[in-house]
């Protein structure tokens, strides 16, 4: 039998709770998406007539409907088509990853690639998802996060969803969230700003702060001017684990830290409503939303769920076939079965018990755990070293022990009242039982009794003021109780007297976490690779930085083949390129290669070179890795695509003094003749120069030599039909755009910069010509370094991908 059990009307209560619980957070949260200061929100306000519509739930939706046609082995170009088919949302990182998607570019090179937002929090959204298809096993869904993230997301991006649907896998059965974050934080890397994010909240909650104080921490680690950077905002979420003591107040915790407050209160209900199940909700946060289901306006040609009852009933149907094909260790047994081995067990430990009670009993020696413990020689390399084990009296579990993620721990808790965070508890020895002696249950109740908390034990007893608007939350307490350690149906003697203890089974040493055969391997994938088949064969392409190509600038391709099929190859491996381009070999290649059978692995970097003249840089330019067979059988071929950088005319830097640059008229201006010199701000003769910049964001700081001042930019959009468009020149200081001649935009605004695809204060409708479309732009640089974007979109703010400015 496995060693996790469901019953399926338990895991049904749970995913429904998790529907519920995330539709309730992101409902709290939503009216203070973008909010840069403390809330003091205690309940929804104003309570909702209906639940919010949102993005997270409508990708949920969309990914169940793709699952149930594509199955448990569903793949990141599956989930690709249903993206295009039926999500049409065009700001943030799904406006560029949509656009790469429809340029040709794979994943996960589509989701890195001059995607400004790859480190927000799109993906970890919908990472609760791959939660409730994979209960009991936290690396089957963080892989699954991984592949969905990749379309949209790079690195934290991915990080962040990776830790959420490990986290939430393994709530189906744990409880306590010391452990819960010590399993997410082994999906990710342990230096990487999302992990640093989540100690910080943590090492908030281990020295007693308040609550206000965990949220400052997070942002001094890793805070952001993008109030949707996901590092910043997972903090947020590991604040709501540990502060507040029910469903509600955690809720409010996590929200009132601010920014992304939809995404962090959806996180937490999600991740609540698995451990409680719809049936611990409280009615009061549950009554508002009922179990409507609305779906966001970008949903089309797609028949959602029509309430939440119907969404956890397909994905419970979903989760079982998943658990079935995928995870052996978890078992959902069917309807009306019982759960009857714990049972059994307390039954033949009261007739032990009774026949014992006079019996002085010593402390068993363990036997060595066959499961996976939280322990220093078993912890995983994300984490230097590890403390002795830790106990949690809520709901009977013994937990294994969670990392010392912090050097500076407080060498005892501080005593303090209910108003102020309630301690961590110290780390106290236990042995975890053996895998095999996990009963057949499912997670315990998260409405255990609250631990009493103590009283100073004198008046300089150490304290931690809680501001007024702290609302109280404080850290879950983590029971101090002291533990004699014990096996499965093993007893030891209780120090304060009495009857004999016997402890809870470790549950989270049966959940295999810590084994790394599914999420290393992703973990070490460039960002800016594109995956393909060629034939039989798996073909990777390391891209270097960024997936684009200059006239002029050769560049590396970084080719990784394997061979799983039972067959040696046997022949010529070449790369077929543009006309004009050249390909350059590694000295020695020769013209036959050889892969040997059973993942056999050949590694090559071809290199190819454009040059001005010879050939052409389209928007999107296909190379083909062609694999010839000496034995005369037909070749193999994987074709990626690579991005033609855009090529700009560039002059500069012109002097702006006093900040009156903006407003000054500069000879560019008045003779913008690309033959044309000038006289810079040194004096000196300066003329129009051909530049490239492989993505939409252009770096100019080498332009204005890291100093304030005033550039010009030339380039010429190119568009194969006549059409309406909407350009976006995005910065954080002074623009003006010049399009067909006529100035179209003029404007002047130091913020933050966040270059959002096809809408906001920097966007001007245009009539776009068949053909060359000139466009110049004046960039007026501050005392801050310069940032500027320049996209094209359709009226409602979806990317071209056919429009362009690839050659001069």
């Amino acid at each position: 039998m496995a060693a996790l059990t469901l019953t399926e009307e338990g895991y049904r209560d749970k995913v429904l709770g998790a529907w519920m619980g995330k539709s309730i957070g992101v409902t709290l949260g939503a009216p203070m998406r973008g909010m840069k200061i403390p809330g003091r929100q205690n309940f929804y306000n104003p309570v909702p007539g209906q639940p919010a519509s949102s993005i997270a739930l409508d990708f949920s939706m969309v990914w169940l409907d793709a699952m149930e046609t594509a199955g448990a082995d569903i793949l990141s170009e599956d989930l690709a088509v249903a993206w295009l088919e039926h999500l049409d949302y065009s700001h943030d990182e799904y406006g560029y990853a949509a656009l790469n998607l429809r340029r040709g570019l794979p994943p996960p090179a589509s989701g890195s690639y001059s995607n400004w937002f790859k480190h927000s929090t799109g993906g970890a959204m919908r990472a609760d998802f791959w939660a409730l298809i994979a209960p009991g096993s936290p690396q089957t869904a963080a892989a699954y996060a991984y592949y969905d993230t990749a379309l949209d997301h790079s690195e934290e991006g991915q990080w962040a969803a990776m830790f959420l649907a490990a986290v939430g896998s393994a709530a189906f059965f744990l409880t306590d969230p010391l452990t819960l974050i010590t399993i997410g934080l082994a999906m990710i890397p342990r230096t990487c700003r999302t992990a640093r994010g989540v100690k910080a909240g943590l090492a908030a909650a281990h020295r007693g702060g308040a609550w206000l104080e965990a949220r400052e921490s997070v942002l001094k680690e890793v805070g952001s001017d993008n109030y949707t950077d996901v590092a910043q905002n997972l903090g947020f979420v590991a604040v709501g684990l540990f502060y507040g003591n029910d469903f509600g107040s955690s809720l409010c915790a996590g929200v009132n830290c601010g920014l992304d407050a939809e995404f962090v209160g959806g996180a937490l209900g999600a991740i609540q409503g698995i451990q409680r199940g719809r049936s611990g909700l409280p009615d009061d946060w549950t009554r508002p939303i009922a179990d409507l289901l609305l779906p966001g306006g970008g949903v089309r040609d797609f028949d959602a769920p029509t309430n939440l009852v119907e969404a956890a009933d397909r994905t419970v149907i979903l989760g079982k076939s998943v658990v079935a094909a995928k995870i052996p260790d978890v078992e959902i047994l069917a309807a009306g079965a019982t759960l009857s081995p714990a049972p059994t067990f307390a039954a033949e430990l009261e007739t032990e018990l009774s026949a014992n009670t006079e019996q002085t009993a010593t402390p068993p020696t363990s036997p060595e755990p066959e499961g996976v413990m939280l322990s220093p020689e078993t912890l995983p390399p994300l984490f230097d070293d590890a403390p002795s084990a830790q106990p949690s009296e809520e709901s009977g579990e013994t937990l294994a022990p969670p990392p010392p993620l912090f050097d500076d721990l407080p060498a005892q808790t501080p005593t303090i009242d209910f108003t102020k965070p309630a301690p961590i508890a110290q780390d106290i020895p236990i042995t975890a039982p053996k895998a095999s002696a996990i009963p057949n249950d499912a997670a315990p109740s998260m409405t255990s009794t609250p631990q009493p908390v103590a009283e100073p034990a004198a008046d300089d007893a150490p304290t931690v003021e809680t501001p007024p608007n702290a609302m109280g939350f404080a850290p879950q307490p983590v029971s101090t109780e002291e533990t004699v350690p014990t096996v499965q149906g093993e007893t030891a003697v209780n120090p304060t007297g009495g009857m004999p203890r016997v402890t809870a089974p470790d549950l989270s040493s049966a959940i295999a976490w810590a084994d790394s055969t599914l999420v290393k391997p992703l973990l070490i994938t460039p960002p800016n690779a594109m995956i393909a088949q060629a034939g039989i064969f798996n073909v990777l392409v390391d891209t270097g930085d960024a997936p684009a190509i200059a006239y002029g600038v050769p560049k590396t391709l970084a080719f990784t083949l394997q061979n799983p099929g039972a067959e040696a190859f046997a022949g010529r491996v070449a790369l077929l390129v543009p006309s004009g381009w050249q390909v350059m070999v590694p000295q020695n290649f020769g013209t036959k290669q050889y892969i040997a059978a059973n993942t056999g692995i050949l590694r090559v970097d071809f290199t190819v070179l454009c040059p001005e003249g010879a050939g052409r840089i389209d928007i999107a330019n296909a190379v083909t890795l062609r694999l010839t067979p000496e034995n005369g059988n037909a070749p193999s071929e994987a074709e990626f695509a690579l991005m033609g950088a855009s090529c700009w005319w560039c002059v500069g830097s012109f002097a702006n003094f006093d900040g009156e640059g903006f407003d000054r008229s500069y000879p560019p201006e008045e003779r913008p003749n690309l033959t044309e010199s000038y006289f810079n701000r040194l004096s000196q003769t300066v003329r129009w120069e051909k530049r490239t910049f492989p993505e939409s964001s252009l770096n100019l700081e080498t332009l204005f030599k890291q100093a304030s001042g005033v550039c010009y930019g030339q380039t010429i959009l190119r568009s194969p039909t006549s059409r309406s468009a909407r350009i976006v020149v995005n910065t954080n200081s002074g623009v003006k755009l010049w399009f067909n001649g006529q100035m179209i935009l003029r404007r002047f605004q130091r913020e933050p910069f966040r270059p959002v695809l096809g809408s906001g204060n920097w966007a001007v409708d245009v009539m776009l010509n068949a053909g060359d479309n000139p466009v110049m732009v004046k960039w007026v640089r501050g005392a801050e370094p310069f940032q500027f974007s320049l996209t094209v979109a359709d009226r409602y703010g979806r990317g071209l991908p056919e429009i362009g400015n690839t050659s001069w």
